[in-house]
């Protein structure tokens, strides 16, 4: 049986250590730092981190619904997902995910564009 990306990469605590990376970028970031002002770092970073640990396990830790209600009201735009999946690569670039995997992990991303970016 093939080892996830989550397996070769290392587990959720390494996992972990990325989203912290990705939310350090993100905070310093001119525009999508608005987005971050009274929100609880820790708590995100947890989700964050079960969701993108359960793309790299082939498992979908939260379900479209969930995903959609979550953000309908914090008016993300276009640019701002754009954005954070620039900063999702770099950061898994940054971490030395194969290239196949960072693929994966960003389109897995990018499949869930239509469930957070503001109509």
């Amino acid at each position: 049986m093939a080892q996830t990306v989550l397996a070769r990469s290392g587990g959720f605590a390494r996992v972990r250590h990325v989203v912290v990376a990705i939310y350090d970028k993100a905070l310093d970031h001119a525009t999508l730092q608005r987005h971050f002002e009274n929100i609880d770092m820790p708590r995100l970073i947890d989700h964050q981190t079960r969701m993108i640990a359960g793309v790299m396990d082939g498992d979908d830790a939260f379900d479209d619904e969930t995903l959609r209600r979550a953000h309908a009201r914090l008016g993300i735009t276009a640019q701002d997902f754009d954005d954070m999946g620039v900063i999702l690569r770099e950061t898994l670039e940054d971490f030395g995910y194969p290239p196949a995997d960072v693929d994966h992990v960003c389109s897995e991303f990018g499949r869930r564009r239509h469930l957070v970016v503001a109509a």
